[in-house]
């Protein structure tokens, strides 16, 4: 189970780095609504992967704190998947206050680090 649950995390994470790729090629002229809901919704799956990650890799670490952590990653995921509205409007308004260039870097630099911990977390669970 946690081969699956770090592949799906790291499987998500890769996808995020395309859709940032996308998003410093569209920088400079705007980037679409359409755009801006898949990321949403790729980061919330992330959370929701996340959570089922660490649930299912807590085995010493079994306690209250993990549950707690656990069960708001996945609410929290869960929150952005049935009500994506309110944080595409978050990263709108983000994005709004950077200039072209610095939604382009911070697009590629997001991708960047998207590849590079999605490509450690598919690598790491099928390593074994």
């Amino acid at each position: 189970m946690p081969q699956i649950a770090l592949s799906f995390t790291g499987i998500v994470l890769l996808a995020m780095g395309l859709v940032c790729v996308r998003f410093a090629r569209d920088a400079r002229t705007g980037i679409s609504r359409t755009i801006m809901r898949v990321y949403v919704y790729l980061f919330g799956l992330l959370m929701a992967g996340l959570g089922a990650s660490i649930g299912a890799m807590g085995g010493g670490y079994a306690g209250p704190g993990l549950y707690v952590t656990v069960m708001g990653l996945v609410a929290f995921g869960l929150t952005m998947l049935f009500f994506p509205g309110r944080f595409i409007a978050m990263v709108e308004a983000m994005l709004g206050s950077l200039p072209g260039g610095g939604r382009a870097a911070l697009a590629l630099a997001n991708a960047l680090l998207g590849f590079a911990c999605g490509a450690a977390l598919v690598f790491l669970a099928w390593r074994g």
